[in-house]
């Protein structure tokens, strides 16, 4: 069987803040009305234990070199994971491609490993569970199973012996600065699942106040393009920011614009995005 193109489908602590009224958000640079906030690090990394259950495993299979790959399916969500070398799994991908007409089915999983592409393709038919992983890059048409290295399908009771780990980083995805000396933040994950992973952050560097995010998009056409629109006590922000790609080494600046009650100031930050000097996060 034969795929086509890939479709793509914070521990805090510290004080507990109330998030003010209309005159002190919007000094400290705007928040949710009434919302809860603590002192917070979100680009710290999460690590959390998976359990391979039968309801949630695709498939499993190991290689000829030992390494294993599993495949899950929670909540519509695919996820990739594959050991390394000290034989723990973690998550490497949820990039998924599939086709099939019922009786037989075939999915095909992309990851970057090492610098180069990797493909996992999965087909069930009747003659039960394949599995093959193919290295280096493939053609737009897809690949046969055939192509890659055969995998040794793992039982149920194999996989849930397996020690298991999730592990989630994040980082700043932008960094603008306006005139008066107010940064607006985003922060997302290494591993992007959905764009909810996403989180704004609104205010003095040492008053960073994340915002309840009502739209957000990222683009990567020519360069990486923000729009995003989050709330804060005095009305709805609209973030609109252009990040040159490929990122510059050193030096690169963004261009962007924060448009709020009825003014559009003009949002100047490093590229590579970093976090602004002297931060304290406060998160919701």
């Amino acid at each position: 069987m034969v795929w086509g193109a890939l479709a793509l489908s914070l521990g805090c602590s510290g004080k507990i803040i109330n998030d003010g009224d209309a005159n002190d958000t919007a000094a400290a640079g705007g928040g949710s009305a009434a919302a809860m906030l603590h002192a917070c690090l979100p680009v710290q990394t999460i690590v959390s234990s998976v359990n391979f259950d039968e309801g949630s495993v695709l498939a499993a299979g190991r290689g000829a070199d030992g390494i294993v790959y599993v495949v899950t399916q929670i909540d519509s969500k695919w996820r990739l994971f594959r050991t390394d070398l000290d034989g723990v799994i973690s998550l490497f991908g949820s990039g998924v491609a599939s086709t099939g007409d019922g009786a037989s089915m075939a999915w095909k999983f992309d990851y970057w490993e090492w610098g180069r592409p990797v493909s996992l393709g999965v087909v069930r038919d009747d003659t039960g569970l394949s599995m093959a992983v193919l290295r280096g890059a493939t053609s737009n048409e897809g690949w046969h199973l055939s192509e890659g290295e055969p995998l040794t399908v793992l039982t149920t009771a194999e996989t849930a012996r397996l020690t298991a780990t999730l592990t989630q980083t994040f980082s700043v995805s932008y960094q603008g600065r306006t005139p008066d000396g107010r940064f607006v933040v985003v922060i997302g994950p290494g591993f992007l699942e959905s764009f909810e992973q996403f989180r704004v952050f609104w205010g003095k560097p040492s008053d960073l106040r994340e915002h309840v995010v009502t739209s957000f998009d990222r683009n990567v056409n020519v360069d990486l393009t923000y729009d995003v629109t989050f709330e804060t006590s005095s009305g709805s922000a609209h973030l609109s920011a252009v990040l040159p790609v490929p990122y510059p080494a050193s030096g690169g600046l963004s261009e962007g614009t924060l448009e709020l009650s009825g003014k559009t100031e003009t949002l100047t930050g490093p590229v590579p995005p970093t976090v602004p000097d002297g931060t304290q996060f406060f998160c919701l």
